[in-house]
């Protein structure tokens, strides 16, 4: 008897339906595209997270040079550096 149990013994599983199997495989898939699924969204989300920070960066670079530009478009900004060129400026008379 016990020779008879030692030969029915193995140590795989054994499936005698292959719907049950088959069921078990669509379950791991299912639990894997669901993994999956999430793992890629969070990754969009940190990029989509990278590439606004870098767009608020652009925007607040503009906004600076833009100030500077109109700063230094001020007759006192460019008398000062027409000061430091050694220029001689003449008045603009009106006709």
């Amino acid at each position: 008897m016990e020779e008879k149990m030692r030969d029915n013994f193995s140590p795989f599983i054994s499936v005698k339906h292959p719907a049950t199997l088959l069921t078990i495989a669509a379950g791991f898939a299912a639990i894997f595209a669901t993994v999956w699924q999430s793992n890629c969204n969070d990754a969009l989300n940190r990029k989509i997270d990278l590439t606004e920070r870098s767009i608020n960066g652009m925007e607040e670079e503009y906004r600076n040079a833009s100030s500077q530009v109109a700063t230094l478009r001020t007759p006192e900004s460019l008398y000062g550096k027409a000061m430091e060129l050694d220029l001689d400026l003449e008045r603009i008379k009106d006709r």
